[in-house]
């Protein structure tokens, strides 16, 4: 951006096709050129063609460790690029947009700290907004996001696990990590502001089996016609109602979401199903 307003003092630029992972770093050039009106990230949601060009592998030989511009025929049907899956959910990157963008005060993602991740060019971690993982003891890294919060302190099961509170700002990327040994329970961020007051919390905890759906239509009246529809989302939950996004919660292994069938009785039908699986 700088090296271009040398050449072209005069010219207005909109970046368009900005990598996920270069999410701050153009959000830093907003700030800081005036002459730069704003960024497209590529892209705002998957879509069929150019499949894995988001892939998230771990070393070779896995296929999919690719580190590049790497479109495969398999096993990805998807981009795997946006910042909504294909049927509309938020992806890792997704997240960070939101504190970049003022939607949100404080984000929380989780990964394995040292799990040999590979990620394409147009790709992000594999962070989830989970604190469910088999492995007890498994280091565990968390990325807190906030550009609204001077600090973040992080507990587990109510332990302090980050030292005190750890400094978020403009220098650290607007990200305080903590690395921290799995258990099962309850991970809990508090973002302070300069004053020392909690601005913002977010809290995961670890789920139970498997024991129910919940559903949330997008409207709650369509007309009886083939020319109007509702999406709806279906969640698998435990007991308490916390999700369980993965049926193989694997710290090494890519999310397999829990397995599905539908069927629907009475007037109405079922114009097709899908998840944001990539493969």
């Amino acid at each position: 951006f700088a090296r271009d307003h040398v050449t072209h003092p005069a010219r207005v630029i909109a970046a368009t096709e900005t990598f996920p992972e270069s999410s701050v770093l153009n959000f830093n050039a907003l700030q800081d050129y005036p002459w730069v009106v704003g960024t497209f990230i590529w892209t705002a949601i998957d879509y069929i063609g150019e499949s894995s060009i988001g892939a998230n592998g771990h070393s070779p030989p896995d296929p999919l460790a690719c580190g590049g511009y790497c479109p495969a025929p398999w096993s990805y049907h998807i981009s795997f690029c946006g910042d909504l899956d294909i049927v509309g959910g938020q992806k890792p990157q997704a997240y960070l947009r939101r504190v970049l963008w003022n939607v949100s005060a404080l984000e929380m993602a989780v990964k394995p700290a040292d799990d040999g991740e590979v990620i394409a060019s147009w790709g992000f971690p594999d962070e989830r907004q989970s604190w469910s993982w088999e492995e007890q003891k498994r280091l565990m890294r968390v990325n807190l996001y906030s550009t609204r919060c001077a600090c973040v302190l992080l507990a587990l099961n109510g332990r302090n696990v980050s030292e005190g509170c750890v400094n978020v700002s403009r220098a650290t990327a607007y990200t305080a990590t903590v690395r921290v040994p799995y258990e099962p329970g309850t991970l809990e961020a508090t973002g302070f502001d300069a004053r020392g007051r909690a601005i913002a919390t977010r809290t995961f905890k670890t789920s139970g089996p498997a024991a129910k759906l919940r559903l949330a239509a997008d409207r709650t009246t369509i007309r009886p016609s083939r020319a109007d529809l509702s999406y709806v989302t279906v969640e698998v939950v435990d007991a308490d109602g916390v999700l369980v996004a993965c049926a193989n919660e694997s710290s090494l292994a890519a999310c397999v979401p829990p397995t599905v069938r539908f069927k629907l009785e009475g007037a109405g039908e079922i114009t097709a199903v899908g998840s944001g699986d990539p493969t």
